[in-house]
């Protein structure tokens, strides 16, 4: 869709956007020309507008200004975050990351959305990998400030730069660090995210048939988006943008049982992505449609929504449109409980968005790294669980909400 604007309009606008280069050029600081341009955006352009400049800036400006751009349109998310990080000092006047050590256990858990055992059970696995680590990253700051600091950032939408001064250390240090301890958790998946063995598939189906009267049941799939920044290619933008809302998204993919434990994982599929395509895509399917290597024993099953292809391993809904005539009473009643028992991997992913609220926006623009971000989550959220470390309403304090 194209939008108009009028002469003057565009010519006020050069005027600010040249001025704002020349005040980069002569030394002036991004913080300084992003603010120059965001006072210009509040009080002339509407959202459909800004677009439109979005790509006079991009395509007759020139890409040797694309580091203000890109201060530019993210000017709004860091007003709110700055609004947020504000209102949490107004309200922690003290908190430094000394008063953070030495908080209450209740304190602990609001700040950092885990249990100070669970993290520090965490801290002693994540350093036994960094001892034998042949990269280390700050290899100075210590391991516990280095976990602390990242799970910090999962359960808080602050900025980088609220986490270097809660933490001491520069801004670039704390993207470094968070990046490098989710690569080390997306590692540890194999070890925490695993398909359960046949004695646990026993104890699951038991206990969705003891819940939700569901026979056979050891799991249920579904697919959400998280979402990103702009990828800076136009192709890779288009396919990332989720038609439907319009952000820019990947699509994390999972398998929980019972407990709402991640059983299997797959994020970084492009937001405009159909479940179907996700499922044939992902390494899961092939394992679920094998007849020589069978991933579920006869007789047992995970359920999915009606996107999902009907496998023996995959059960999906009735459909009337399918069979050409209106379903049964018993078929009704088959689609009732399928629909009460999959609403578990929903419960999943709530839970997971709640307690790590850098999955509402990853402030990353290369979607490999924001697929690391979500995966990294999904360990945690499998962490905690596995160490009794529940979320709860009560829990859903964040300061950085």
């Amino acid at each position: 869709m194209e939008y108009r604007m009028d002469e003057n309009f565009i010519a006020e606008f050069r005027d600010v956007w040249f001025r704002a280069c020349h005040r980069s050029n002569m030394g002036a600081g991004v913080e300084d020309v992003k603010k120059a341009l965001l006072n210009f955006a509040v009080t002339e352009l509407s959202k459909p507008v800004t677009n439109h400049v979005y790509n006079f800036m991009k395509y007759e400006v020139g890409a040797t200004r694309h580091h203000i751009l890109a201060s530019f349109l993210a000017a709004e998310n860091s007003t709110e975050n700055n609004i947020r990080e504000n209102a949490a000092r107004r309200q922690n006047p003290s908190l430094n990351y000394e008063s953070l050590m030495t908080c209450r256990d209740a304190d602990f858990k609001m700040h950092f959305r885990m249990n100070r055992s669970t993290i520090q059970s965490l801290t002693r696995i994540v350093g036994k990998r960094l001892t034998v680590s042949p990269e280390a990253v700050h290899p100075l700051v210590p391991v516990e400030k280095k976990v602390l600091l990242t799970v910090w950032l999962m359960g808080n939408s602050q900025s980088y730069m609220a986490a270097a001064k809660l933490f001491e250390v520069s801004k670039g240090t704390v993207y470094r660090i968070f990046h490098h301890i989710c690569s080390e958790l997306t590692i540890l998946a194999g070890k925490y995210v695993q398909w359960p063995d046949p004695n646990e598939c026993d104890e699951i189906s038991v206990s969705f048939e003891n819940k939700y009267g569901f026979p056979g049941v050891i799991g249920v799939i579904g697919a959400c988006h998280v979402e990103i920044r702009e990828p800076e290619s136009q192709e890779e933008a288009a396919r990332f943008k989720n038609e439907q809302t319009g952000q820019y998204t990947v699509i994390l993919q999972a398998v929980c049982d019972d407990k709402l434990l991640f059983r299997d994982v797959c994020a970084g599929f492009p937001g405009q992505t159909s479940k179907l395509r996700v499922l044939i895509g992902s390494p899961l399917y092939t394992r679920l449609s094998s007849h020589t290597d069978p991933l579920i024993e006869p007789h047992k099953h995970i359920l999915g929504s009606s996107d999902y292809p009907q496998l023996s391993t995959l059960l999906t809904p009735y459909s009337s449109s399918a069979s050409g005539r209106p379903l049964t009473k018993q078929e009704l009643k088959f689609n009732i409980l399928h629909q009460t028992a999959t609403s578990v991997v929903e419960q999943a992913f709530e839970v997971l968005k709640r307690r790590f609220q850098r999955l509402r926006f990853i402030d990353v623009s290369r979607t490999e790294l924001a697929s690391k971000v979500v995966v990294a989550a999904c360990v945690l959220h499998n962490f905690a669980l596995m160490h009794g470390d529940s979320f709860t309403d009560e829990c859903d304090k964040s300061v950085g909400k």
